[in-house]
């Protein structure tokens, strides 16, 4: 039984070092949506997060199984924000120069949002943690 727990213990810390990974990756994201550039460029980028987060989020929801009824607004607020973030791909396709700057300002209210969902899931992540192990 002990070798079971041994596995356990190394697979989720190999997925949460994985999950550490991807949340460097999509704040380094986050930091290059906020610098403004050509609308085709932040297009892109707004696709290319779309894609991390989906991804992303999808794998959090599985590490969190066992504590689901207790992170259910987290995974709540997942689809919330892919779906802004799915407006604002929306938006950036139909945008021209002209609003290019109301764009961005919208672009830059999400990345907040996001951040500040990280920083929730990252003291739930704590909170339940310690209560695992107590």
């Amino acid at each position: 039984m002990q070798g079971v727990d041994a596995r356990a213990r190394a697979s989720i810390s190999k997925l949460s070092a994985e999950l550490a990974d991807e949340h460097r990756r999509i704040e380094a994201h986050l930091t290059r949506l906020t610098v403004p550039g050509p609308l085709a460029e932040l297009r892109h980028r707004l696709e290319t997060l779309h894609t991390l987060l989906v991804s992303h989020f999808a794998r959090e929801q599985i590490v969190s199984a066992e504590h689901r009824e207790a992170l259910r607004f987290l995974v709540d607020e997942h689809f919330a924000l892919l779906s802004a973030l799915r407006a604002l791909i929306d938006h950036a396709c139909r945008a021209d120069s002209g609003n290019a700057a109301e764009l961005l300002r919208d672009v830059r209210a999400l990345v907040g949002q996001l951040r500040t969902h990280e920083q929730t899931e990252r003291r739930l992540a704590a909170e339940l943690s310690q209560r695992s192990v107590a």
